[in-house]
């Protein structure tokens, strides 16, 4: 488990963000600029809301200080690149999504440390753990804040050829990333069973939040559904590998990595349950212009 822990999901984490650098630009974030009103209703939503849905649930759910620290970490996680996925195939705005997800993950570098120090603060009465910030942010940092920026440094030089390279990458690292997500689930099996039966209702509880959270700014945005439907996705998706690395490396808790792999799962779930209702509700919506740019 240590070489899992010490080598793999910290290589897997830098390879897969150096990939979604791959895709960006610096318009990317220009283009966030005219929408700043929006931009920062959905960072004050995924930043401030989300870690206080999680403080609540878990101080209501009487979670053990290992598991209510694994939701915690949920809140606290940037929004997931499976999400930009799941935009591409759901006529959601794909540009917004990349862009979100982007910027959540840079501002991760700071915003990590403290929203789980905070809400750990706030939720947990006992064993109540601590990111050393400094410690934390130069490790996201290096795991996080330099392979984004490098990959779209490596974009520029190679043009289009870095779509191909970005595929690779991903695709690898999706597949380490399932194996990783097996071996802490092989290596916490005895306790498996009683750890999911306590978490999946906050879990799921969480995840159902974020997603209405998610909906009423798609539902305020019915003009522009490729958008609104681009930050449902950013909502119910979470990037949890960043979280298991605290988890795991960071803060040394296995059993706080579980709720993080459950709600792998049902983010995914929700997301999917979006685009089928997308796609029921408005058949005809065609990709507009705005799909593809800002």
């Amino acid at each position: 488990m240590s070489i899992v822990v010490q080598v793999a999901l910290p290589v897997t984490l830098f390879c897969l963000m150096f990939a979604m650098g791959l895709r960006l630009t610096l318009r990317n974030f220009a283009d966030l600029i005219p929408r700043w009103p929006l931009v920062l209703a959905v960072l004050g939503s995924l930043l401030i809301a989300l870690p206080a849905i999680a403080i609540t649930i878990v101080r209501l759910s009487g979670l053990g200080p290992e598991l209510g620290l694994g939701v915690l970490l949920i809140s606290a996680t940037p929004a997931g690149t499976f999400s930009s996925i799941l935009a591409a195939y759901g006529r959601a705005n794909l540009a917004l999504s990349v862009s979100l997800t982007a910027l959540t993950s840079l501002l991760a570098v700071v915003t990590l440390p403290l929203i789980v120090n905070v809400a750990a603060a706030g939720a947990l009465s006992t064993h109540v753990p601590h990111l050393p910030v400094a410690e934390t942010v130069l490790r996201v940092l290096v795991l996080i804040g330099i392979p984004v920026p490098l990959g779209m440094l490596v974009h520029r030089v190679l043009g289009t050829r870095a779509e191909g390279l970005h595929q690779l990458i991903k695709n690898a690292g999706a597949g380490v990333l399932i194996l990783i997500f097996v071996s802490i689930i092989y290596t916490e099996r005895h306790e498996l069973g009683a750890a999911l039966s306590a978490v999946w209702l906050p879990v799921v509880l969480f995840n159902g939040s974020a997603l209405a959270i998610g909906l009423i700014f798609r539902r305020a945005l019915a003009p522009q559904l490729d958008i609104g439907l681009s930050l449902a996705l950013a909502h119910a998706i979470r990037q949890e590998e960043t979280g298991l690395y605290v988890a795991l490396t960071l803060l040394a808790i296995p059993l706080s990595a579980l709720p993080l792999l459950l709600n792998s799962v049902v983010g995914i779930i929700s997301g999917l349950s979006v685009l089928v209702f997308a796609r029921l509700t408005q058949p005809r919506l065609e990709q507009s212009p705005a799909s593809s740019t800002l």
